[in-house]
């Protein structure tokens, strides 16, 4: 599920990329609220193989 979610983020961010590049530089922008979510999902996959959680 968190693969999942990582992909649909950077899909997300990517149409932003080619759609409204303007937005990129907005308070609160895609690269501020999206990148964030995917580092935590890294994080969360690698805790998860570790056996932590």
């Amino acid at each position: 599920m968190n693969i999942l979610n990582i992909l649909a983020l950077a899909f997300l961010l990517l149409s932003v990329v080619m759609l409204q590049p303007q937005l990129l530089i907005e308070a609160f922008n895609p690269v501020t609220t999206n990148l964030p979510i995917m580092v935590f999902s890294f994080v969360l996959l690698n805790e998860i193989k570790q056996g932590k959680l």
